[in-house]
Order: structure tokens, then C-alpha cells, then sequence
């Protein structure tokens, strides 16, 4: 997919950010992409905007709900009227957009990065502007029209310049106040953390195991905020308070802060630099969260103009953290839990948080108590200039991590988490389901390299889902209190799709070896797939392919020596279906083995994986013995030269399976891990 198309549209004036309030005089200029500057002036004064303003803050009761739902709804109408006329007299801006190209069949929305340097423009919320004449979808919201919607998102000019790698293992701090002596409403926490629990689901190992994603703050003290981050790192910071006014406030000149508990109930108001030095306690130094959301009323509203007070969201984003999301008008309690929602699901997956925007805003539209929260969102992004192919990569990790996680119970193999029940099976097969089709574009999209990483990534979740199928086969027919005929048992141990995850795994496979012809595993795979599924194996392939894994073996790089190890084991393994040259090819299989171990040490994942590989071996030869019982590998493995195949007709054990089961006895006497803590994998597999 194209990336996002993005319009930069920079607003300015003389003088300081500071100290200048709305007025229909005063001048001002916009640069916008490869336009000219052109000069402008806001179409209203700043009296009538804090009138409009101040009328969403008008407080209901039963006896007048009515009236002040219609002030609300005039102020609104007011405001979307002055910013279509703010917008439709950016000439330049109408230029950029309909010059910007469109891709068939792709989201043709418009990442519009407003950088505004005086502070009264930033406190306008031109998120409400519908799209004026000569755009597309004119007269409906700019943000949400379906022809070009227009994603707006606000810098300041004092973001130091950084850059900015995209979290791919996320961590993320929730912390909430309401102070019980404050009189304050107690906050909607339970629904923010099921909200943030479920975005996080498909990485959890167990109901118990959020804390390595997830940190928890309730009665959120300042310094409670600063002690975390100063010991640990955060990627995603969520805040979830009231907005409230330091004394002395007035409907002119609001100055706003966050209502942190102070330690004994009462109210501690927070400003943007107090907050922003807690999430960065080192200073300069301090790494930032990539992502800060707050919860709350009023935080990306510029309260105090003449004084300098900029939002708090704004602070934020100029003491350097790349995304801020606030709401800059009132946030009602139903709004923020769809907020959290929304971004949290599409942040923790890697989507584009320009895209997650965009539903946010039109999910708010639907759902929002008020009529205005849909663009009451605000956002200040300062995205890096390869976010799309920082993203490719984010999705594809943790894709790939949600994945092996619940291969990792399905098949036992999870350190530290029960047994799972037939619910929670179905929940992994449904998440592995999930990502797969997530991953998928992956094998169509990008370079030869990146397609055949893919490939590569999901023939190795084929053969683990045929890991899976094969246990529950052999489970159901050492269930049967009797034998059945061996017609009606080939039958039931072929129907739970071991063959169909096998056919899966050939075409990645086949795919992996057209984009790279070197990748030598990828030969082997579907060799040992043909033989799976009652195919002669092919010792030719087998010869062609043990010289390459001995070449690997050599190799200065440490991955490709650990792959041809784990290569040359499975080939040996074959090697051992022959009884006659059981002997004399258990010992090189055993000297292989016992040289991944000792090179890598037992506790290491190398060891674990090379021990997957015999567990693998003993399994898959124990379900071919049962559903293709006749030796239709006796030419094949006579020509590797380990003897002729004398054997008796279907034995009771393979000697595949006989010589599998005695190099896991050894492994468990050297203490190889049978199973492994989640998240600690690495690369390759």
C-alpha cells in the first residue's frame, strides 16, 4: 500500500508565540507545500470565540437540559461556520489537495501536519471546519468526508528535532485520579483498563501476565509518575483525570491543569511543564514515550493566551514526545473509554496512528454523548519521515509475537502458564486466525526480501500448526478405548487438517525458494512435507541439501551457522527411519545434537529449538506410521547409503520415532528447557 499523502501547512504571524489574541485585523501567513505564501485573517474576534467557547462549558440541569442542549448545539454550529471560513480562505491549501495524486483501490485520506507557531491560532478547533467549496465531500466535515478526508494534526515550531523509532514491544503506563476529598466525580478506570486489557490480549500470556506490557497507577500522584518512568521505560503513557483551573482563572485567560491526587485526596493541579518533566525525570536525557493520551477536559485547549499557558497536550509534544492526543474542548466519560478504545487497538498492532485518528473521530461521531467530541479530539505529531516503513515493520513483529505466544500454549511449550481449557484453545486458534490474515499482505507487498521473510515466517507457523494437529490426532486415538479399523482411523487422523497446514507450509515454502533460490531450509521443508504426507523422500534433495547445511555450519555469522545445525539434525533424523543404518546414523544424529547443546549451552534457545525439532520428528513419524504405514521411503533411503530397509511390515514404533525419543531423554538429562518464558525468543526461529 502507497503511503498516506501529506500536506505540510505552516501558520505564522510576527512577534512572539505569546501575547496576541484573536482579532479580524491582525495578519497572518500560511505556508503550505509548494505554494506561495499568502496572507490571511481570522474571521472572528476573540471575544466572540471565548462566548462560543464558554458556552459548551454551560452547566445542565433537568429543569433547563433543554436549553442549554440548544446553546450548545448554536455554539457548535457557530464554530464550524467560522472555521470553514477560516479554511476556505487558505487558497494555497485548496491548491495542495486537489493537486495531491490518488491511488486506486487505497485509502485516499490526506495527512494535513498543521505546524502553528502563535498561540490564539492553536486554540482554535479547526477540526470542526467542514470542507469548503472546490475540496472533495464539500460541505461535509473536512475530517470525516468519505471522498479525501482531510487527518489534521498540529506541531509547534520548538519540537527539537529527533528521531524517532516506532515502539515494537510496547509498554504502557495507565495511571488515574479522582481525589476523594475534591468533590470530583470518581473516573471510568474499570472500562479504561478492560479497554487497554483487550488491546493488549493477543500478547498476554495468561490473565496474570499483563505486568510486562502494562503498569497500573491508581490515585496517581506527580511523583508517583516520575519515580516509575525514572526506573522504567514506557513507550505508551495513558492519563485518565479531570481538567480543572488553577485559582484565578477567568473565562479570558483559563489556565489549565490536570487534577493529580496530592497524597492525602485533595487536588494537586498539574501544568504541561511540571508533567513533562515527570515523564522525562532525566532531562534532555531522558528517553520520552512515543505516545501520550490524555483522558481529560480541556487538556489540548489553550487556556491562557496573553500568558503563554499553552495546552497542555502542546507542552507535552514541545518537551519532545512525538504523539500527544487531548481532547481541547469538554470530554464527556463515554467519549474517553471509545478514545482508549480506538487508539489503543490500532497503536499496540502498529497501524498508522494517523489512521486510528480518523477512526477515533468517526467512531466519536456515532457514539460521542456531545455533539462536538468527534472533533474535540486534538493531536500533536511529529512523525518520523519513514513511519510507513517503521510501521511495515512494527506490524509484522508484533503479529509475529501474538503468534508464537499462543502456538507456544496451544502446544505446551509456554513457561509458567497453566494448562489452557477448550475456551481458551479456540481464543488462540481465533488470534492466530487473526494474524495470520494480518500478515498476509506481507507475502504480496514490498521487496523480494521482505516477501520472502514472510513466506518464510508463515511456512514456519504452518509446520507449527501441524505440530498442533498432529498432537490432537494421536490425543483422540490413544482416547479410543479399542483400535479401529485402520481405514476408518486413517480417516479420523487425516480430518483434523493435518494435511491441509501441510499443504500451507509448501506453498510458503515453494514461494520462499522462487524469491530465494540459496534458502536451502526451505528445500528441505517441503521434502519433509512430502514425506509426511506418505511421499517418497527424495534423496537427491537430501544429498544437495546436506552439503549446503554443512557450508551454513562454517559460516562466520552465527545465525547462519545455528540454521545449518538445525538443518543438518533434521536431515539425520530422516536418516533414522532405516533400522540397518539405525546405528551408525544414531551416532552422528547424537554427536550433531549434543553439539548444538554444548555450543550454545543447554539453557539457550538454540538448545530449545533444536529440541523442538527431534520432539517434532517423534511425532509427525508417529502419526505417518499410523496413516501411512508402508515403507515407501526404502529406495529413497537406501540410496543415501545407510543400508537396505528389512524391516517387518508396520511396527508398533518407528525407528524415527524410536531414535527421536532417546535424543529427548538425553536433552531432559542435560536439562534442555521443555518449555520457554514468552518474550525472550530470538531471531531466527
Amino acid at each position: 500500500m502507497p503511503p498516506m499523502e501529506t500536506i505540510t501547512m505552516e501558520l505564522i504571524r510576527e512577534g512572539a508565540p505569546e501575547g496576541q489574541i484573536l482579532s479580524s485585523l491582525t495578519r497572518y501567513f500560511a505556508l503550505c507545500g509548494n505554494q506561495s505564501p499568502e496572507a490571511f485573517c481570522v474571521p472572528l474576534e476573540h471575544l466572540e470565540f471565548v462566548r462560543q467557547r464558554e458556552a459548551l462549558r454551560a452547566t445542565r440541569d433537568d429543569d433547563r437540559k433543554t436549553l442549554f442542549d440548544e446553546l450548545r448545539r448554536d455554539s457548535i454550529d457557530r464554530l464550524a461556520r467560522d472555521m470553514t471560513r477560516l479554511v476556505a480562505s487558505l487558497h494555497s491549501l485548496r491548491h495542495e489537495v486537489t493537486a495531491t495524486p490518488t491511488h486506486a483501490g487505497h485509502n485516499d485520506a490526506i495527512h494535513l501536519r498543521l505546524v502553528l507557531q502563535p498561540l490564539e491560532l492553536a486554540a482554535l478547533p479547526i477540526e470542526l471546519a467542514d470542507a469548503p467549496n472546490g475540496l472533495p465531500g464539500a460541505g461535509q466535515p473536512l475530517c470525516l468526508q468519505s471522498q479525501r478526508p482531510v487527518i489534521i494534526t498540529r506541531e509547534t515550531h520548538r519540537l527539537p528535532p529527533r528521531r524517532v523509532r516506532w515502539p515494537s514491544e510496547p509498554k504502557v503506563l495507565f495511571a488515574w485520579a479522582a481525589p476523594a476529598a475534591s468533590g470530583l466525580p470518581a473516573v471510568p478506570w474499570q472500562a479504561h483498563l478492560m479497554a487497554l486489557t483487550r488491546a493488549l490480549a493477543p500478547w498476554l500470556p495468561s490473565a496474570r501476565g499483563a505486568e510486562r506490557w502494562l503498569r497500573l497507577l491508581p490515585d496517581a500522584t506527580l511523583e508517583g509518575v516520575r519515580e516509575l518512568c525514572a526506573r522504567e521505560q514506557f513507550t505508551h503513557v495513558h492519563l485518565l483525570l479531570h481538567g480543572v483551573e488553577f485559582d484565578g482563572s477567568s473565562r479570558l485567560e483559563r489556565h489549565l491543569a490536570l487534577a493529580f491526587d496530592d497524597g492525602t485526596g485533595n487536588v494537586t493541579p498539574v501544568d504541561g511543564p511540571r508533567l513533562a518533566a515527570a515523564l522525562a525525570p532525566g532531562g534532555s536525557t531522558s528517553p520520552r514515550p512515543t505516545a501520550v493520551t490524555i483522558a481529560a477536559c480541556d487538556a489540548g485547549q489553550v487556556g491562557s493566551i496573553l500568558g503563554g499557558g499553552a495546552s497542555l497536550a502542546h507542552h507535552l509534544h514541545a518537551e519532545g514526545v512525538p504523539l500527544v492526543v487531548a481532547s481541547q474542548l469538554p470530554l464527556s466519560f463515554r467519549a474517553s473509554v471509545v478514545l482508549t478504545e480506538v487508539l489503543y487497538d490500532a497503536l499496540l498492532q502498529g497501524d498508522d496512528p494517523r489512521d486510528a485518528l480518523h477512526a477515533l473521530r468517526r467512531r466519536l461521531k456515532v457514539e460521542g454523548e456531545h455533539p462536538w467530541e468527534w472533533a474535540s479530539v486534538v493531536a500533536y505529531a511529529a512523525l518520523p519521515s519513514n513511519l510507513s516503513t517503521q510501521l511495515r515493520r512494527v506490524r509484522f513483529e508484533r503479529a509475529s509475537t501474538a503468534i508464537d505466544l499462543r502456538l507456544d500454549r496451544l502446544t505446551g511449550e509456554l513457561q509458567g502458564a497453566a494448562s489452557p481449557d477448550e475456551e481458551a484453545c479456540a481464543q488462540d486458534r481465533s488470534v492466530i486466525d487473526q494474524q495470520v490474515l494480518r500478515l498476509e499482505p506481507f507475502t504480496r507487498e514490498g521487496t523480494a526480501k521482505e516477501r520472502a521473510k514472510a513466506h518464510d515466517y508463515l511456512g514456519s507457523v504452518a509446520l507449527r500448526w501441524i505440530d498442533v494437529k498432529v498432537e490432537e490426532a494421536l490425543s483422540l486415538r490413544a482416547a479410543r478405548p479399542a483400535a479401529a479399523p485402520h481405514g476408518s482411523e486413517r480417516a479420523s487422523l487425516t480430518s483434523l487438517g493435518v494435511e491441509a497446514a501441510a499443504m500451507r507450509a509448501n506453498v510458503h515454502y515453494n514461494a520462499l525458494r522462487a524469491l530465494q533460490p540459496e534458502a536451502f531450509w526451505a528445500v528441505n521443508v517441503a521434502n519433509e512435507l512430502a514425506w509426511l504426507q506418505g511421499q517418497a523422500y527424495d534423496a537427491e534433495t537430501h544429498a544437495i541439501v546436506r552439503w549446503h547445511a554443512a557450508e551454513a555450519r562454517r559460516s562466520s555469522d552465527a545465525k547462519t551457522r545455528a540454521l545449518g545445525a538445525i538443518t543438518e539434525l533434521s536431515l539425520l533424523l530422516m536418516e533414522a527411519l532405516a533400522p540397518a543404518g539405525l546405528a551408525r546414523g544414531e551416532e552422528s544424529l547424537q554427536r550433531v545434537y549434543e553439539g548444538i547443546v554444548r555450543a550454545a549451552g543447554p539453557s539457550s534457545y538454540d538448545a530449545f529449538r533444536a529440541q523442538r525439532v527431534v520432539r517434532r520428528f517423534e511425532r509427525w513419524s508417529t502419526w505417518r506410521h499410523a496413516v501411512y504405514p508402508s515403507p515407501v521411503t526404502a529406495n529413497a533411503l537406501e540410496a543415501m547409503g545407510v543400508g537396505p530397509f528389512d524391516a517387518p511390515p508396520a511396527p508398533a514404533k518407528s525407528p524415527l520415532a524410536s531414535a527421536a525419543t532417546r535424543l529427548l531423554d538425553w536433552s531432559g538429562n542435560v536439562q534442555v528447557p521443555a518449555r520457554w518464558p514468552h518474550g525472550t525468543r530470538t531471531r531466527p526461529r
